[in-house]
């Protein structure tokens, strides 16, 4: 074929236009599997264009081999997220703070956890301290104090400490135990290495956390309301018993 505008944007063209136009899209893929799936579909295009427009065995060959190497990392993907085992709050943890992680990935980041406990009244992360973990509730709650007041409560499946520990920068309320708590420990600097060496995992991490922020601010204003009600409700109660006072 030769090279002219005509033939460079001509029918028989826009295939192989495809296959390139796909290829690039699937560079901007934050997902692994969406960027082979998006990539197999460039391979078979471009598979189209070499043995049907262009008839050119060398690029059929190498296309061949592309889709083929693709498919096999899919299988490879496929078994690696079958077989990655996990328990009750290894699961919880990649529900919350990785939904668009392959298992297999998410089993990557969890090896770099511990199992914990703590007693009612127990200070996980101090005010104003360096952040020495990042800790995700299992089971139990626990009390954001910040001046020596409480501004929030945190459940199960909340992650805390997150953005001290990736950062190295102080924490900025004080986390206790207000019951007896399970959690999984990140230690901080194990961590900021480990997502460091995988910026997958931390770009998928990093979505989890903004769902987390939304999450605590959300508690953060239902119990900010809920003060100003109980704070209005106390005035409303004083002022009758003011009124009866005069009768």
């Amino acid at each position: 074929m030769d090279l002219t505008i005509e033939s460079a944007f001509s029918p028989a063209a826009v295939v192989g236009h495809l296959s390139y136009f796909l290829l690039v899209v699937s560079m901007l893929m934050n997902s692994m599997r969406t960027l082979r799936l998006v990539a197999i579909a460039s391979g078979f295009c471009g598979l189209y264009y070499d043995i049907f427009i262009l008839r050119d065995p060398v690029g059929t060959f190498w296309e061949s081999a592309f889709v083929g190497a693709n498919l096999l990392q899919m299988a490879l993907m496929s078994y690696r997220n079958r077989t990655a085992r996990m328990n009750d709050a290894e699961s919880l943890f990649c529900q919350n703070a990785l939904p668009q992680l392959e298992p297999a990935l998410s089993r990557k980041l969890l090896r770099t956890a511990t199992t914990a406990t703590a007693a009612r009244g127990d200070v996980l992360i101090e005010e104003g301290e360096q952040v020495q973990r990042m800790i995700f509730l299992t089971s139990g709650h626990v009390d954001i104090v910040q001046d020596g007041h409480v501004i929030t409560r945190c459940g199960t499946a909340s992650l805390l400490g997150e953005f001290g520990a990736m950062t190295g920068e102080p924490a900025m309320a004080t986390v206790v135990a207000g019951s007896d708590v399970e959690f999984l420990s990140f230690e901080a600097k194990p961590l900021r290495k480990f997502l460091t060496e995988n910026p997958q995992i931390r770009a998928a991490f990093e979505t989890g956390l903004i769902a987390s922020v939304r999450q605590k601010v959300s508690q953060a204003n239902t119990a900010v309301i809920a003060a100003q009600r109980g704070a209005q409700d106390a005035g409303r109660k004083r002022k009758r018993a003011g009124s009866r006072k005069t009768r």
